[in-house]
């Protein structure tokens, strides 16, 4: 898998260990069926990699749409790992959602190393390799993260600004362009057009 939950692991280990008052609570919903994304796979990452997190983190099955929007709306922030030339549907639920989307990484070596070995997709002539960190930039939805030193001195930067507002205030833009209803207005303008 190219997604580097190791890393962030790590650094939000960092995070938790430096600030010991943090009230930080990270829920993985929904996770996929591959390896390290199990339920059980993430928890034994957690309890033989990170001890310090387990009471940091919450993993949870899957769940209907409905209810998994329900619970991802009342988080601050959302984790979106970098799919590369993939854009998939979960960054237009996080844009839709108005909530601020740590994208992780944008310049990793340790996730380039990742997904030179695991990310099987041919890049396209055309078709940009970063279709997920466009987006973010166009809607202003969210953090690029460059790598892991960077997501370390954000986590800082959120959590005081959580201390100091109890949220971390959203500044998405457009985020009604991206809603389902509307891209499916689209596509129906599309296929009426043929």
């Amino acid at each position: 898998m190219w997604h580097p939950l190791r890393s962030f692991l790590n650094v939000v280990s960092e995070f938790v260990s430096s600030t010991k008052e943090a009230r930080l609570l990270i829920h993985f919903f929904g996770v996929n069926l591959n390896d390290l994304s199990l339920p059980s796979s993430i928890e034994k990452l957690v309890a033989d990699e990170f001890p310090l997190l387990s009471t940091h983190i919450q993993v949870h099955k899957k769940m209907s749409n409905d209810l998994l929007l329900m619970e991802l709306a009342q988080q601050n922030v959302l984790l979106l790992f970098n799919d590369y030339s993939l854009l998939g549907t979960k960054i237009f639920d996080y844009i839709g959602l108005k909530r601020n989307i740590l994208f992780c990484y944008a310049n990793d070596p340790e996730s380039a190393e990742l997904k030179r070995k695991y990310y099987l997709m041919e890049e396209t002539e055309g078709i940009s390799g970063q279709l997920q960190q466009e987006l973010l930039l166009k809607t202003n939805a969210g953090y690029i993260i460059q790598d892991a030193a960077h997501l370390l001195k954000k986590l800082k930067e959120l959590y005081e600004e959580f201390k100091r507002r109890g949220y971390i205030e959203n500044k998405t833009i457009h985020a009604e362009d991206y809603s389902r209803l509307h891209q499916i207005k689209k596509l129906a303008e599309v296929i009426n057009a043929l």
